[in-house]
């Protein structure tokens, strides 16, 4: 089940980004995010989560994290495919995100999704890996 993230759920979130990124968002970053009108927040019980920007007629998503227990079994595509429903609703034509060159799994995910790279991006991350820019259309069906 998914359901709207809420300040509750902050810690929980925060633990899940130490266990998914090289540079996890703390409780306080979380809640700072969130607390922008076009954010928004989903969160899967006990398997995952996303954050996502929708603003005028673009989606991006911030952050989906998925626990390493429950990778490979469907559940950041049943994200992905929520956030798309989401954004829809909510008159996006968009969706674009950015991903580590080396995230092989999860840039073939979002190519599933419909998303596909536009750019590379040069040293995007802290650590000077480079990141590709992903854009897609939201199509009624994925």
């Amino acid at each position: 089940m998914i359901r709207t993230m809420e300040t509750k759920d902050l810690e929980l979130v925060s633990k899940w980004e130490s266990e998914c990124f090289k540079e996890a968002w703390d409780v306080s970053s979380l809640e700072e995010e969130l607390n922008h009108d076009y954010a928004y927040g989903f969160l899967m019980e006990d398997i995952g989560y996303v954050l996502v920007y929708e603003l005028y007629e673009n989606a991006e998503i911030v952050r989906i994290g998925i626990t390493p227990s429950h990778r490979g079994c469907g559940y950041a595509k049943e994200l992905m495919d929520f956030v798309y429903d989401h954004a829809r609703k909510n008159a996006c034509q968009q969706m674009t995100l950015e991903v580590r060159v080396s995230n092989e799994s999860a840039i073939s995910l979002y190519e599933k999704c419909g998303l596909s790279i536009s750019h590379r991006s040069k040293k995007h991350y802290s650590d000077g890996e480079d990141a590709y820019v992903m854009i897609g259309t939201l199509k009624e069906d994925l």
